[in-house]
């Protein structure tokens, strides 16, 4: 027993201080003891959240395409324990690698074509063996995702810098994006446990210290909404448990925060039930904080009860049964707008929405960045999925499936 409580103690730390590593190693031991049948069911609960934490953080990486990172983490996972949903991410990765893999062949191709072009006007100013060196560098650049190096004084060189600078820029909000995802998902599950252990301490750390919070419809200080949380647990004697279900998706706002979607899994008295929804996100120095929190339960009988009609709705699936997409849509008294995206490409590829519904009739037209009408769907809406026809620029007709998150 005093072993036992000595790895508790000791993978306590390690996932306050978010070093994940040192987490698995400790709860490796652990599991070996978990064989023998010597665990305590507080470490047993320890050894889940920090599966939890790696499949929300690998999740994070893959949505980001770091996939190396990914691989590490769900060796780590598995090292511990198999299940369905950690082979999906598997699964995931290996097509990621392929898919990358895709790619920078065909970006070595079209930079080789690129160049080609580019060589006939080169040579009025430059020696030939200069050409072929700079052609070289395009190519490896691209491939790499590194820095193009440039030398000419010419047009030319003007136009290479400006296309530097433009993969650099895209490269970098890529990698701010990517680290952004993860420190969030992170937040999540402190956020999440804390509510299941009645840490106040961690919970009022996560939220925004200077401004009110938009706590389920109620603007509060980040005191309020401990109080208010607090109330609740002592209401329910503790018997309490909060779980995150589902996968985390992300979208950054016009004021650059971020709404993080998810479902939690609420047990109380014996009863489970599932509640899509949301934390919203802000930076300030020295990190992020949540700005506001709700569900979407809460917010539809808040608007019921006000007699606002405007509703918001989020949807995933796929069209076709393998394109996988992202879709958020804003119904204002049945005249309907937002957005989607293709999960292959992420938000750098979002495409505009317009449309309006009549009863269960929802028709929706597309419109890519210039304005141009490129795609139509006209489905069903009930109250968990949106599902029908789309048909695309081309006038291929395709089946689409959404499920409302």
């Amino acid at each position: 027993m005093e072993k036992d409580t000595n790895l508790y103690e000791l993978v306590t730390e390690a996932l306050c201080q978010e070093q994940l590593d040192e987490a698995v190693n400790l709860i490796f031991q652990i599991a070996i003891c978990d064989k023998k049948e010597l665990l305590t069911p507080k470490v047993k609960s320890l050894k889940k959240e920090c599966l939890e934490q790696l499949y929300i953080l690998t999740e994070a990486y893959l949505d980001s395409n770091e996939v190396q990172e990914a691989e590490k983490l769900i060796t780590a996972y598995l090292y511990l324990q198999e299940d369905e949903r950690i082979n999906t991410l598997k699964n995931i990765c290996l097509q990621k690698k392929k898919q990358i893999d895709t790619v920078c062949i065909e970006q070595a191709e079209k930079t080789v074509q690129k160049c080609s072009s580019l060589k006939e006007e080169e040579n009025k100013c430059h020696q030939i063996n200069i050409v072929k060196y700079i052609l070289l560098l395009l190519a490896v650049a691209l491939i790499l995702g590194g820095i193009i190096i440039g030398g000419f004084n010419s047009p030319t060189k003007r136009r290479q810098q400006d296309v530097v600078s433009i993969e650099k820029e895209a490269k970098d909000i890529m990698i701010d994006e990517g680290e952004i995802k993860k420190i969030l998902s992170l937040l999540i599950v402190q956020w999440n446990n804390a509510h299941t252990r009645c840490d106040l301490s961690t919970l009022r750390s996560l939220y925004d210290y200077s401004d009110k919070i938009k706590f389920y419809g109620q603007y509060l200080t980040r005191e309020q909404c401990v109080q208010k949380y607090l109330t609740i647990y002592k209401k329910l004697d503790g018997d309490f448990n909060q779980d995150i279900v589902s996968a985390i998706t992300y979208s950054r706002t016009k004021d650059g925060e971020y709404r993080c979607n998810f479902v939690k899994s609420v047990t109380t008295k014996g009863k489970t039930q599932n509640y899509p929804s949301y934390l919203v996100f802000r930076t300030k120095n020295p990190g992020w904080y949540i700005v506001e929190e709700s569900d979407e339960v809460t917010d539809r009988n808040l608007q019921k009860k006000s007699g606002n009609s405007m509703t918001n709705m989020n949807f995933v699936g796929k069209i076709d049964g393998k394109y996988k997409v992202t879709l958020n849509l804003v119904n204002d008294k049945g005249d309907v707008y937002g957005s989607y995206y293709y999960n292959k490409y992420d938000k750098n590829h979002t495409l505009k929405l317009h449309g309006t519904i009549s009863g269960k009739q929802l028709q929706l037209n597309e419109y890519n960045e210039k304005g141009e009408n490129t795609g139509f769907f006209d489905g069903k809406l009930d109250a968990s999925r949106f599902y029908g026809i789309y048909t695309n620029y081309k006038g291929l007709k395709m089946d689409f499936d959404l499920s409302l998150i």
